[in-house]
């Protein structure tokens, strides 16, 4: 009963239901788990009066009063206080989902084939279910995914195909570009360039991107992140885009917003995100900040980072891939440091950097005359990088000039 009462847990969330309601062998519950066939009645119930998310506690009261007197409120109890106390990561979910999938198209086959031996069955139906079974893709059958080793194919996926390139040369020799499944971390401490990175980047990729770019925003006010996106993407001052506003409005409408999508979640979960994700097929996923969004359960906090952190990872290869940046603070170590590394990833210590592909430390001295100074340091990096780029710098640390006024970072050095 286990992965049934998991079932009831994961399809509390819209999005989950709508993805995988119609996989749910209903049958199957009410012969062998009769109690979790009400439950799921009920939910299924709730689900058709409401368009948002379900909590537990909805679900058991609106279960109370569909049944008041009919069932053993003692058992129920009990299975209720269960579900509650179920812990679910995102892949353990896909993984039940997936088994429920194969488990249902298997039974399906195997009574067709029954049928089939006492002459209820016709071949035609026989082959129908056979060939139901085997065109279940598998990467849902085994959850493994078929990999091509030719390496003409490979060398043009991977390596000759350029990603989204950066404004800094630095990234360019040292990183490369980014490309879909390709998941990396900015580590910096509180008001030293996180968003102007963030702004830097997007709006230096969005023109050269086809698929949109998603911006996911819990660390400051959201109209005061998209100005500074207005800013990044003309290099124009406040008062430059405060005077003349609606040219650049009318140019940032035509040009950035058809791809390029903001959204404030301070009060986002996990599940939203993935909607967001599915809806749109993004290029690049900007998370500021990934900690931030609700729904990792851990009683440590080092493995609820780490679980936030493989979830963004996975979630870069739904779709058509796309290439993600996660945005964390530094500890309390990291101030007035220059060069910052993985072990000033503040309440984390290995679960959340081992999920990343490369990990970028910004670092800011309190030398008044180095106040527009950034100190880069790669600590982390398993890109494969470009046929321009520096195997030299894969581990590079330079520095470079931040520009707040109009949110983009210059290089000091020429790299050319």
């Amino acid at each position: 009963m286990y992965n049934e009462l998991i079932l009831i847990i994961l399809l509390l969330t819209k999005y989950s239901y709508n993805k995988y309601n119609s996989i749910i062998d209903i049958k199957y519950i009410k012969e062998n788990y009769k109690e979790i066939y009400y439950i799921y009645n009920t939910l299924i119930e709730l689900h058709t009066k409401t368009e948002n998310d379900l909590t537990l506690d909805e679900l058991k009261g609106y279960f109370y009063a569909k049944y008041p007197d009919a069932l053993n409120k003692i058992e129920y109890e009990a299975l209720f206080t269960q579900a509650s106390n179920l812990q679910i990561g995102s892949a353990t979910g896909e993984e039940i989902l997936a088994a429920i999938k194969q488990r249902k198209t298997a039974l399906e086959l195997s009574e067709t084939a029954f049928k089939f031996t006492q002459g209820f069955a016709t071949l035609e139906q026989l082959k129908a279910a056979t060939e139901a079974i085997n065109g279940v893709p598998e990467a849902v059958v085994s959850g493994a995914i078929p990999v091509s080793l030719d390496l003409g194919e490979i060398i043009e996926s991977v390596v000759l195909k350029k990603g989204i390139r950066w404004r800094l040369q630095f990234l360019n020799k040292s990183l490369g570009s980014l490309r879909p499944g390709d998941f990396g971390m900015l580590i910096k401490r509180p008001e030293t360039g996180g968003t102007a990175f963030c702004a830097d980047l997007e709006m230096f990729a969005v023109d050269q991107v086809e698929r949109p770019i998603i911006h996911f925003n819990n660390e400051e006010e959201d109209k005061k992140v998209v100005f500074r996106m207005y800013m990044s993407y003309f290099g124009c001052t406040q008062e430059q885009l405060r005077i003349n506003w609606r040219r650049y409005n009318e140019i940032f409408q035509e040009k950035v917003a058809p791809k390029y999508k903001f959204f404030g979640i301070e009060y986002c979960n996990k599940q939203d995100v993935e909607a967001i994700v599915e809806e749109y097929n993004p290029s690049l996923v900007v998370y500021d900040q990934l900690s931030k969004i609700k729904g990792f359960e851990n009683d440590r906090l080092d493995l609820k980072l780490g679980d936030a952190a493989q979830w963004g990872r996975e979630l870069t290869k739904k779709g058509s891939g796309h290439a993600g940046v996660a945005i964390h603070q530094a500890d309390g170590t990291a101030e007035g440091a220059k060069w910052l590394d993985m072990g000033h990833t503040a309440n984390a210590k290995t679960a959340l950097q081992a999920e990343f592909d490369w990990i970028l430390g910004m670092g800011k001295t309190h030398n008044p005359n180095e106040e527009s100074i950034r100190y880069l340091n790669i600590s982390k990096n398993k890109l494969l990088g470009d046929d321009d780029s520096d195997p030299e710098m894969r581990h590079a640390r330079g520095e470079v000039i931040i520009r707040p006024e109009v949110m983009r970072f210059q290089d000091i050095i020429n790299y050319d």
